[in-house]
């Protein structure tokens, strides 16, 4: 091991694995530990789609144009009932449509919605889509905090979750009480059938 390296290792600036042979940068391995474990929180507070949310999904797919697909059904009616959830998939295959869906459910059912995307432009084009007010990351990071209250839960959407870099997501987790709802966007760069 270079001397350098086992310099960095003394001062705690790495983790080795020994097992593997490969080392972690302690910061990094910190700031995955928290977003992993608020997202596995959430994550284990799943079924809570009852009558108010059933309720809630017939008043959202009555304002379409248009009937959802079996496969846009169950995605929203799967971000109705987690905590957090992912919306991914290909150009064309309706990650709007269900987004928008989901969104109208929760604030039919009192959620006050945040939406946040990485440049301006993106948040525009976010707010376009689903007709919610939205804003970029840096915004709302300098913004208070996200806070649910009794009378109005919270909701989070967070926009091409994908191309947001491990820093920013620590403080994106940070920024809102562990009880705010949040729904990942995104493109599959890999996606196959």
């Amino acid at each position: 091991m270079p001397r350098r390296f086992k310099a960095g290792h003394h001062k705690a600036q790495y983790v080795l694995n020994h097992q593997l042979g490969t080392y972690h940068p302690t910061a990094q391995l910190l700031m995955e530990n928290v977003v992993a474990k608020r997202l596995n929180k959430l994550a284990r507070q799943n079924n809570l789609y009852d009558e108010n949310a059933n309720s809630a999904y017939c008043f959202a797919v009555e304002q379409l144009p248009y009937e959802l697909t079996q496969k846009q059904t169950e995605a929203v009616i799967t971000c109705l009932d987690n905590r957090v959830s992912c919306i991914t998939g290909g150009a064309g295959t309706g990650k709007t449509t269900v987004l928008r869906t989901a969104l109208r459910a929760y604030h039919h059912l009192g959620y006050e919605i945040h939406a946040v995307a990485l440049s301006g432009r993106a948040a525009m084009r976010l707010h376009e889509s689903i007709g919610f007010v939205t804003s970029t990351i840096a915004k709302l990071l300098r913004d208070a905090p996200i806070e649910p209250s009794n009378e109005q839960p919270k909701h989070l959407v967070i926009d091409e979750a994908s191309m947001i870099d491990l820093p920013t997501m620590y403080r994106l987790v940070n920024h809102h009480h562990p009880e705010v709802r949040i729904i990942f966007t995104g493109t599959l760069t890999n996606y196959h059938q």
